[in-house]
């Protein structure tokens, strides 16, 4: 009875598991800590623009911009008072390492339609 007690917790913990490891986020996006990364096909300098100007479309406040020779990091609030933070990095001549954290939360949606909004300002 204890075999089949130890096996059967065993298979449910193990199904648990590959379950999660199932879960991912959407197509091109690499998530780490909360963070979602996406490369963009771009300079540095271009990806901060667009940041910037996603930014402020969205109609997000902006808590601080820093801009640096090889990106930019922003944060910002929305009007519920989640904190959003953007990082651009060179990742190459032309590509660009997009970051969004969203805090408390970690919303997906939300970090997707801000690299979307990044794009379109590419």
């Amino acid at each position: 009875m204890r075999n089949i007690k130890q096996t059967l917790t065993f298979l449910i913990v193990l199904t648990s598991l590959a379950s999660l490891a199932a879960c991912e986020s959407a197509p091109g996006l690499d998530k780490q800590f909360g963070t979602y990364y996406e490369y963009l096909p771009a300079s540095a300098v271009a990806v901060s623009d667009a940041a910037s100007i996603a930014v402020r479309e969205m109609g997000l406040q902006i808590i601080s911009e820093k801009p640096s020779q090889s990106g930019i990091k922003i944060v910002t609030r929305n009007s519920f008072n989640t904190k959003i933070t953007i990082t651009a990095k060179s990742a190459g001549a032309e590509s660009t390492r997009v970051g969004v954290h969203v805090f408390p939360g970690e919303n997906e949606g939300l970090s997707l339609s801000v690299i979307q909004e990044i794009k379109n300002n590419l």
